[in-house]
């Protein structure tokens, strides 16, 4: 999406934008827009050997979809019928209307791979294409696949139950062609993400809603590398999406950044060819070639009908909002930043003309700098967002960016005045703020705050939730107990109430308690990570450790670098007397960069206890390194040192932890251990 306009490379650069463009014959005379591809002439040269829909056979379109020829002539004429009005417009979203989206998908596949072979065909450096069909198609026809969901009608059912599987078929046959233009050379297959199918599909979500269509993306993807250089019949697991550029710049011969976050994936890689070339790194290529910023781009969009057709593809597959998509002629790729992938993906494509547009730019900027660590940055974006025009999605983000640094009132205010100016504002807000205001150990200002509210709340679940907490910090736990049960007899899946009362639970023994609410909500939806994690903890407490493992590595697929699960999943490993399971789980999450310090202290605290000091000291002494002055780490580290021989060290950290922890037990009993 933010491949327009093409700019300036040594070689050849083709925009997404081609395949709007070569939808239609081009009208006689007609000459090819500026900033399509890069040499300009480019398009004109590729031309011949490209399709337009009207070039599609209903012999094509068949295998997809089942209809008949009447069907195919009606939506093949909508395709090549621009809509004159916006009314036409907004009826011919082929996103929304299944035959026209399927022909234009094939059309536009086809030409994807008649350029991409024609430029593989020249032998260049590097060549790579980008096939959005199957995410295309996965977005509108995913729930259509067998066994067929509620959400999908009989009469689509019929017509589509095999549009997904064949059309992986027909990926699968343009691959080999092109793959034939590209003998002898090395290629990566690789997908960002994955579908989720059968059982595991949102149950209440259609693939294609707005705003949601990442709902139903699985979270792994696939490579694939073959050629010369491979290394044959290898696995590569936990493979990320920041190691294809290090991968692809080291099979081109050029050594990687110091700056990327990713690695070469040499267990790919022939081992002997690793040997004569090891992987060379400089310290970045942001300082080298030309800045974006001096790149000419066209100074008006040159193609609006294009453009136009593109914004409303993506709205009707549910990338951006209606606001976003009825700006005619609005696409740019911003050519001052270097922003990240979640801002180009989804506000580079709507461009700056559009006032709801630069919203969602600044928005999805400020979740791209919060999974980085910077706060203080998403916040500035979030506020420049909201002077655009406010939306309760920001609010709710300012909220949680306060919160993490300690600011509740300035949380509290951020959801109070986004309750203020939207009626339509999630109720759970109000149960945030009762949390907040609980976590300041406030209970007074929750009631007040409940209070205030309360005419806002329609769902008796958020009201029951809220009465249950105030009155677990009041110390009424039975009450609580009840509010929250009578919480998730109406909202099995509201995870607030029932992490609230599982330690209540736990503590009477009773935990099991939890299972059948649990259960209605992982039977809509598998992927709830904190349902898995407190299934398994059922399990551990009916001492089935086999069972509790299962469950609790659940929660890690969806969430791998969580410190409590680490810890559950630990635990469940060392009753079921298989800590390497655990080891093994710790060592994949401290390998992934969104690993906290709490990670590598729960690292620490397994070694520990499978009596492992010396390495558990060096994984304590990373998590000091990297904030967690906890009494527990402190006390862990500390016992690390002494039992691997180190006692002047262990002093050390004992003194240190007892000027933070002048009570602490352990502590003590470590220092008195010293002597």
């Amino acid at each position: 999406w933010a491949s327009y306009p093409a700019e300036k490379v040594d070689g050849f650069q083709v925009s997404n934008l081609v395949v709007f463009q070569t939808l239609r014959p081009r009208p006689p005379g007609g000459t090819s827009p500026v900033g399509i591809t890069y040499p300009p002439d480019y398009l004109d040269q590729v031309l011949p050997a490209l399709h337009t829909a009207a070039d599609l056979t209903y012999e094509e379109v068949t295998p997809i979809l089942h209809i008949d020829r009447a069907e195919y002539e009606a939506a093949l004429h909508d395709v090549l019928q621009p809509a004159a009005t916006d009314d036409e417009k907004e009826n011919r979203r082929l996103a929304q209307r299944p035959v026209p989206l399927a022909i234009s998908i094939l059309a536009g596949s086809k030409n994807y791979a008649a350029i991409a072979s024609d430029l593989a065909a020249r032998r260049l450096d590097l060549t790579a294409v980008y096939f959005e069909g199957i995410d295309m198609m996965g977005h509108r026809f995913q729930h259509c696949m067998p066994p067929r969901m509620a959400l999908c009608s009989d009469a689509e059912y019929e017509m589509s139950r095999e549009a997904v599987a064949a059309f992986y078929e027909y990926q699968d046959e343009v691959f080999g062609r092109l793959l034939a233009a590209s003998s002898g050379r090395m290629v990566l297959v690789v997908s960002d993400h994955g579908f989720r199918n059968d059982g595991d599909r949102p149950p209440d979500t259609l693939p294609y809603t707005t705003n949601l269509p990442v709902d139903w993306h699985r979270e792994y993807g696939m490579f694939v590398l073959s050629g010369p250089a491979a290394r044959k019949g290898a696995s590569v697991e936990k493979a990320s999406v920041y190691d294809i550029a290090p991968t692809a710049l080291y099979l081109a011969g050029l050594p990687s950044g110091e700056d990327m976050r990713g690695a070469v994936l040499t267990a790919a890689i022939d081992s002997r060819y690793v040997a004569d070339n090891p992987p060379r790194r400089i310290r970045s290529y942001e300082e080298m070639g030309t800045p974006l910023s001096a790149i000419a781009a066209p100074a008006e969009a040159s193609s609006p009908e294009a453009q136009e057709e593109m914004l409303r593809s993506l709205q009707g597959l549910g990338y951006i909002g209606p606001a976003a998509a009825e700006v005619p002629g609005a696409v740019s790729a911003s050519k001052g930043t270097t922003g990240p992938p979640a801002a180009s993906a989804s506000a580079s494509a709507v461009g700056a003309g559009s006032e709801a547009a630069r919203v969602f730019y600044h928005r999805n900027l400020a979740t791209y700098l919060l999974k980085e660590g910077r706060s203080s940055d998403a916040e500035v974006e979030l506020l420049k967002a909201n002077e655009i025009q406010p939306l309760p999605k920001t609010y709710e983000l300012l909220s949680e960016i306060r919160a993490g640094r300690g600011d509740v009132d300035g949380a509290v205010a951020s959801l109070e005045e986004g309750l203020n100016k939207f009626p339509e504002m999630d109720q759970d807000a109000v149960l945030w703020i009762v949390d907040l205001r609980l976590g300041q150990g406030s209970a007074d200002l929750a009631s007040q705050a409940l209070g205030r509210w309360r005419s806002r709340i329609t769902r008796p679940a958020i009201a029951a939730a809220c009465e249950g907490k105030i009155a677990a910090a009041a110390g009424d736990e039975e009450r609580a107990i009840a509010r929250f049960v009578e919480a998730l007899q109406s909202e099995p899946d509201l995870s607030q109430a029932a992490l609230a009362a599982a330690p209540l639970l736990e503590a009477r023994g009773r935990l099991a308690e939890l299972e059948e609410p649990i259960r209605r909500a992982l039977s809509r939806e598998q992927r709830i990570d904190e349902y898995q994690n407190l299934l398994g903890m059922i399990r551990l407490e009916q001492g089935r450790p086999a069972e509790a493992l299962d469950r609790v590595g659940r929660a890690l697929d969806i969430v791998p670098t969580d410190p409590r699960f680490l810890e559950n999943y630990a635990l469940a490993s060392l009753r079921a007397g298989k800590p390497q399971l655990a080891i093994e789980r710790y060592r994949a999450a401290l390998g992934d960069p969104r690993a906290q310090a709490g990670v590598w202290a729960g690292y620490g605290r397994l070694l520990g206890m499978i009596r492992r000091p010396e390495e558990a000291a060096p994984a304590f002494s990373k998590a000091l390194s990297m904030g967690d002055r906890s009494e527990g780490t402190y006390a862990g580290y500390a016992a690390s040192l002494l039992e691997s021989g180190r006692r002047e060290r262990s002093r050390e950290i004992v003194r240190e932890g007892l000027k933070a922890f002048p009570n602490s037990a352990a502590l003590s009993a470590l220092q008195r251990r010293i002597g």
